[in-house]
């Protein structure tokens, strides 16, 4: 699955393609919103979705819809012309990006209309509408919710593990796909490149969505306040609240499984050098192979290599972090992660 185009393979996407496929034929025009985050080359999983129609782009666009829709399939130039059993099969593709804004209005009629005729006849021509503005009401036709209702937290999982790098495991591959899928949401083109960052980026996601807001080529899409907010609008808007409780949502599922690993390894390794106490019993700890970051520092810091302390202070620090619901120290992520890949290399 590898290109931006397979974002319609993903299976709640590929079920939202089948229903606005299911309704380009059956009703013979199909309405979908504008949404400046989608992923490219939606038009043509739709109609690989049908294996019945042939798509037409609009050309020259002066005049009156019906004449320019009539000019490019050859038609009667009249609405009753494009209703013709002739031309089912032959879709017409209606770019609101491309028309000029002064003649939306006379689309939008233009649309009711067609749909009016059209949708009880079983012969015409299809008009597939793949980014109809907000305030653009077709009368008699639903407009297809966004792609992004229909994509969910598993489709974003998959994305994100297709694009990674295939050198990358471990921790740093949990860590690549728990950011893309809970900070970009549904910004795919992002979530692809955070999938494959490395590890500089990963254990400073914040760094890395100011870097991208501030290029000019990058646009925001949708509205700051949703569920499913741009990351960029919201580092444009300036909340890095919401942010920073994505990426600890992100370092939570990822490095607190890790970090337990660690605290074990710890343990068994300077086992002789530990003990219960009566402090510690007084937390409820009865074996040594329950004591926790803060015992650990407290009991061995001091007895460990530089090397070594500096990694058991860096895990305590992102250990209260995350039990604090806050991100981890950029700083005290990146030294976990080399220290976890230089083991595995």
């Amino acid at each position: 699955m590898k290109g931006e185009h397979s974002a319609w393979s993903l299976p709640g996407l590929s079920a939202w393609v089948d229903r606005v496929a299911s309704a380009l034929m059956d009703k013979g025009i199909a309405l979908v919103s504008a949404d400046a985050a989608t992923p490219g080359r939606m038009e043509d999983a739709i109609f690989g979705g049908t294996d019945r129609l042939s798509p037409h782009d609009l050309d020259r666009l002066d005049g009156k819809p019906t004449r320019i829709i009539a000019r490019r399939i050859s038609a009667e130039p009249k609405l009753e012309g494009l209703m013709a059993e002739i031309f089912t099969g032959t879709c017409v593709l209606v770019r609101f990006s491309s028309l000029p804004a002064h003649s939306w209005r006379g689309w939008e009629t233009f649309l009711s209309r067609f749909a009016e005729q059209r949708m009880p006849r079983e012969s015409g021509l299809h008009i597939l509408v793949p980014d109809l503005p907000r305030d653009i009401k077709v009368s008699e036709v639903e407009t297809f919710p966004s792609w992004r209702n229909s994509l969910t937290r598993g489709d974003r999982i998959i994305w994100a593990q297709e694009h990674l790098f295939g050198n990358r495991g471990g921790a740093g591959e949990d860590l690549a796909v728990s950011l893309a899928t809970e900070v970009c949401r549904r910004r795919l083109d992002l979530a692809r490149d955070l999938a494959r960052a490395g590890v500089d980026d990963l254990s400073d996601p914040l760094a890395w969505l100011d870097r991208r807001a501030r290029d000019p080529d990058m646009t925001p899409a949708g509205e700051v306040g949703k569920v499913d907010s741009c990351p960029l609008a919201l580092m444009r808007h300036g909340a890095t609240d919401e942010l920073r409780a994505r990426i600890w949502r992100a370092q939570l599922t990822s490095l607190f499984p890790l970090l337990e690993v660690e605290r074990q390894r710890f343990v068994q390794r300077f086992r002789d050098l530990l003990y219960v106490n009566n402090f510690t019993r007084g937390l409820g700890v009865s074996s040594v192979d329950e004591l926790e970051f803060g015992a650990l520092n407290r009991q061995i810091s001091d007895k460990l290599s530089e090397k070594d302390a500096n990694r058991l202070a860096a895990m305590t620090r992102i250990r209260n972090a995350l039990a604090h619901r806050k991100p981890a120290e950029p700083e005290d992520v990146r030294h976990l992660l080399r220290h976890i890949s230089s083991r595995a290399a």
